[in-house]
């Protein structure tokens, strides 16, 4: 008896623990596009929805720019947060983090980046294909 009460303390100690991690669960965010498919890079004043999920109520969501600086802040008081869609926070190049935390200092945190528009960048692969072509014509025009 003296050796199977240690073990039976024991085991009701691990018990109570893992019911406890399995109630406690942490913040979630997810980042979408206006069309709704999640996204991590976005061109500059193109729409972004968040949506977070926690089980500790209340909880905030934070929108930092690229800067440091507090872009946005909601106070949530249900499980689940959405947005909408947000054209205000893609007005800046570089990385921006949305931070979701709870009162237990338990915390989710998403980033994405706002990228400039690539128009340029597909001008400049056209051009470089017209000349290659325009340096192979030229070269079979000298062999006649």
């Amino acid at each position: 008896m003296k050796r199977i009460m240690p073990i039976i303390v024991f085991g009701l100690i691990v018990a109570s623990f893992a019911t406890l991690v399995v109630q406690v669960k942490a913040p979630m965010v997810w980042l979408y596009d206006k069309d709704g498919n999640p996204r991590d890079e976005f061109a500059l004043g193109e729409g972004v929805r968040i949506v977070a999920f926690d089980s500790a109520i209340p909880y905030t969501v934070k929108v930092f720019d690229p800067d440091g600086d507090l872009r946005k802040f909601w106070l949530v008081s249900t499980n689940n947060f959405d947005s909408g869609v947000l054209y205000d926070i893609t007005d800046e190049l570089g990385p921006w983090v949305v931070e979701v935390r709870d009162k237990r200092c338990k915390f989710a945190v998403a980033m994405y980046n706002t990228i400039p528009e690539a128009a340029f960048g597909i001008l400049g692969v056209l051009a470089a294909c017209f000349t290659g072509l325009g340096l192979k014509s030229l070269k079979a025009k000298k062999e006649i």
